[in-house]
């Protein structure tokens, strides 16, 4: 135990010794969650209409004027020209056209049939996606207000707010780039100056000098999230519905898992290039796995068992969860099962790969 308070100590003289480090320990998370949580956003404000209205008719109108007082479009032209209408669509200055076909109130009336077209760029697939979902939302609640009135009530995050969904992603992708990449170069840090080889000959046991380099970085992690977490919910309104000692426990062994691969990392690249290319490499690998960009549902098949192999996953459910849902120990105990055997198997695996050479 004494070896090891040693260690920690030579560790943390390194970290605070290096101001500039510390202040991008610190500061570099902070500054990208402000930026990014305001920037990931598939939201789309203003969305840009043309509408060709062939009907004429006081149906025609209400739903033209459905569109024109909601405050996500904005009718940027009313005209019968559809060469002209594609035309600012092929030049990206309206987002979508709506059709309105002639006699589409006769049509209504006599078979309740009616057909509204709706032309989109779909050059980016997730934006248009989004943008005909918002389209369809208005036409069906403008469909249905013609026979009654139906109320609907969102569980979890009942304002459709996409910030309390992205951001606590995100704070677990930040997390995870320091769990990563500053435990990835910090035994690489000691093969480069020199004192790799001093430590080497010392009667350290190698779990010891493994603990001496993973509990200063569980603390920063720690510090971190709890500077992301403050933000998210002070600064963006993110909902805390559950347990945050039990969010906690979770980043805990979260964090051990992240620490464990980049100390293999570590222990694997002989120098600092080396390191930075692998924990990139790594966290590439698993922002596009976790289901922070794109739900794991959507995914194929193959894809998706490779995700039950992705930390950041298990993570960000759990985030994800605590923080909107509410839920407790009980719904996500196998989360936390397979982030200890993940710990487990990492810290092993870093443990058994270092060599005193």
């Amino acid at each position: 135990m004494r070896t090891i308070l040693i260690i920690l100590k030579k560790e943390f003289r390194q970290i605070f010794r290096s101001r500039p480090m510390l202040l991008v320990i610190l500061a570099m998370p902070v500054i990208q969650l402000l930026i990014l949580s305001n920037a990931a956003d598939y939201e789309i404000k203003q969305l840009r209409l043309a509408i060709e209205d062939f009907d004429k008719s006081r149906l025609s109108a209400e739903l033209i004027e459905d569109f024109t007082f909601n405050e996500w479009f904005e009718l940027t032209a009313l005209d019968l020209n559809q060469e002209k209408n594609d035309e600012l669509l092929a030049k990206d200055e309206v987002e979508a056209i709506i059709a309105i076909e002639a006699g589409f109130e006769k049509n209504l009336q006599q078979d309740r049939t009616g057909n509204i077209q709706i032309r989109l760029n779909a050059i980016d697939g997730a934006t248009a996606e989004v943008a005909a979902s918002y389209i369809a939302g208005v036409i069906n609640k403008w469909a249905v207000q013609e026979q009654k009135q139906v109320r609907s009530r969102y569980l979890y995050n009942p304002e459709l707010n996409y910030k309390s969904y992205m951001v606590p992603g995100i704070l677990v992708m930040l997390v995870s780039v320091i769990g990563i990449i500053l435990t990835a170069l910090n035994i690489v840090r000691e093969k480069e100056i020199g004192t790799q080889e001093q430590i080497n000959v010392t009667p350290i046991r190698k779990y010891e000098y493994i603990l001496g380099k993973l509990i200063p970085m569980l603390i920063i992690g720690i510090v971190e999230f709890s500077l992301g977490l403050i933000l998210a919910i002070v600064v963006f309104g993110v909902p805390h519905l559950g347990n945050i000692l039990l969010l906690y426990v979770y980043l805990f062994f979260y964090l051990v898992v992240m620490c464990g691969i980049g100390l293999f990392i570590s222990t694997v690249a002989g120098n600092q290039q080396q390191a930075l290319f692998l924990a990139f490499f790594m966290m590439m690998i698993f922002l596009f796995l976790s289901g922070l960009f794109a739900p794991i549902e959507s995914m194929p098949d193959w894809a998706k068992v490779m995700t039950k192999f992705v930390p950041l996953s298990y993570f960000i459910r759990v985030m994800r969860s605590i923080m909107l849902k509410g839920s407790g120990f009980l719904e996500l105990q196998m989360e936390l099962v397979v982030l200890i055997v993940m710990g487990i198997i990492m810290q092993t695996i870093a443990v058994l790969n270092y060599r005193k050479r």
